[in-house]
C-alpha cells in the first residue's frame, strides 16, 4: 500500500496539492497529523481516505470534531497517529512508543 504522510502545512495547503499533483498513482490514504486542518477543507481527495488528527496550532479549526489521535487499522497493521506534542516528541520518542505500545 502506498501512503501519503503530511503535517504542519500551516496555511500552505497549496504545497499538498502540488505534491498529490505530483503522484503517478493516487495513494491509498492519506495521513495529516495535524497544524493545518483548515487547508484540507478545499483540498480534493477524492475516493483516497483520508485520517486527520489536531495539532497544537489548530485550536481555530473548523474541524472542531477532530480528535488528537486516531488508531487506524490498515493492511494488517494498526497505525497512531497524532500530531505528538501531547508526548513531547521534541524532546524524545520515549513517551510516545510506550503509548503505541500500550494502545497496540
Amino acid at each position: 500500500m502506498d501512503f501519503l504522510i503530511f503535517s504542519d502545512s500551516h496555511g500552505r495547503g497549496s504545497r499538498i496539492c502540488e505534491i498529490l499533483d505530483r503522484q503517478i498513482h493516487r495513494p491509498d490514504a492519506v495521513f495529516f497529523a495535524g497544524d493545518g486542518l483548515r487547508d484540507l477543507d478545499w483540498i480534493e481527495f477524492g475516493q483516497t481516505p483520508l485520517y486527520a488528527v489536531q495539532g497544537n496550532c489548530d485550536w481555530f479549526s473548523p474541524v472542531s470534531e477532530a480528535q488528537t489521535e486516531l488508531l487506524i487499522p490498515l493492511a494488517g497493521h494498526t497505525f497512531l497517529l497524532t500530531h505528538g506534542h501531547i508526548y513531547g516528541v521534541k524532546g524524545g520518542l520515549g513517551a510516545l512508543s510506550a503509548h503505541a505500545a500500550r494502545v497496540g
